[in-house]
């Protein structure tokens, strides 16, 4: 009798995790173009000593993503919450017919 509910909350799950990914993958990309910029050109920053310039750099374009992610995981952890709620309410449901209450 709860399998629509089910149905909706992963439905919902689906699309705040399809959310998530797009978001995680252009904050990282930032990063990602950082950390190759400095892989290329390796010999050059190990010549003039830039190791902790290219390091700031990184941690500077990760704070995006460390920001995002936070802020991107409330819904997640509430549609998480609702479905563990629901798994429960419809166990509880099951034990009172069975039992027959």
């Amino acid at each position: 009798s709860l399998l629509p509910v089910m149905g909706c909350v992963g439905f919902f799950m689906a699309g705040i995790t399809a959310q998530v990914n797009a978001a995680n993958h252009s904050w990282y990309a930032a990063a990602g173009g950082v950390v190759e910029e400095a892989l290329m050109a390796f010999r050059t920053v190990v010549a003039f000593g830039g190791e902790q310039r290219e390091v700031d750099r990184y941690e500077k374009a990760l704070i995006p993503a460390r920001k995002g992610g936070i802020r991107i995981s409330f819904p997640l952890r509430n549609i998480i919450g609702c479905l563990f709620g629901v798994f429960a309410f419809s166990f509880a449901l099951a034990k009172g017919m069975y039992v027959g209450i």
